[in-house]
C-alpha cells in the first residue's frame, strides 16, 4: 500500500488515506497504536486477518480487506468511504 496522508485519529490510533497495491483504489489504514504486550498485538493483527477474510463485500459498506502487523503494531486495511468525519456532521447538521 502507498500511503498518502493522515486523514484522522481514531479512539485506537491514526487513520491514514492510502492506495492498494493496483495504484487504482483508495483504502483507509487504521493503524492500532493502544499500548499491548507483543502476543496480544500479534493476536489482535490474527483476528483483524480473519475478520477481513471472512467479511462479505457488499456495495456501499465499508469492508475490511487485509490486517497484519506493522512495526509491532497491529492495522487494518478497509475500503475507502469520502466523506466528513461524525464530530463534523454533526456540528454541521446536528443530530439525526
Amino acid at each position: 500500500f502507498r500511503v498518502l496522508h493522515q486523514i484522522g485519529a481514531g479512539t485506537c490510533g491514526p487513520v491514514f488515506r492510502a492506495m492498494a497495491p493496483d495504484g487504482d483504489t483508495p483504502v483507509a489504514i487504521k493503524l492500532i497504536t493502544t499500548p499491548q504486550a507483543p502476543e496480544r498485538a500479534r493476536r489482535a493483527a490474527d483476528r483483524l486477518a480473519a475478520l477481513a477474510e471472512a467479511a462479505p463485500r457488499l456495495p456501499g459498506w465499508v469492508a475490511p480487506l487485509e490486517a497484519g502487523l506493522y512495526a509491532a503494531q497491529p492495522y487494518l486495511v478497509t475500503t475507502f468511504a469520502p466523506g466528513d468525519a461524525l464530530d463534523v456532521a454533526l456540528r454541521q447538521f446536528g443530530p439525526a
